[in-house]
């Protein structure tokens, strides 16, 4: 569904031609599918970088330049992205509260997690949660 909802948004921008060719003429884009799907599940957990890259057979740099290649994110970035995307849906949906929902996502430090939530939204998850 995440696969689905990214292509609906990367569709609708300008340069979306080139972007369905990368996806639909590169081969190295499917592996990555099923690597993507596998961290969607696996957000809650620690997911390394080293691990990913063992998984799809590559060199960390390799898996990195073709994983940025194809989401447009670093890995890194985009388990943050994806982890700080729960963590709304939590406080906003499921009434979490901010310690409950940073937890919830694999953050260890709710310092942390409010830094790069008011990063990434641009205002602190307490006022989401309020």
């Amino acid at each position: 569904a995440i696969i689905k909802e990214i292509m609906f948004y990367a569709i609708q921008e300008s340069d979306a031609k080139s972007f369905c060719d990368l996806v639909l003429n590169n081969k190295n884009f499917w592996p990555f599918e099923t690597m993507i799907e596998d961290i969607n599940k696996n957000y809650k957990s620690d997911i390394s970088i080293e691990w990913l890259a063992q998984n799809m057979d590559m060199s960390i740099p390799t898996f990195y330049r073709q994983f940025k290649a194809i989401t447009g994110f670093s890995p890194n970035q985009y388990i943050k992205n994806l982890r700080l995307s729960k963590a709304k849906n939590l406080l906003v949906n499921a009434n979490y509260s901010v310690k409950q929902a940073a937890n919830e996502v694999w953050y260890n430090s709710q310092s942390q997690f409010s830094r790069e939530y008011k990063r990434y939204y641009g205002y602190a998850p307490v006022k989401e949660w309020k």
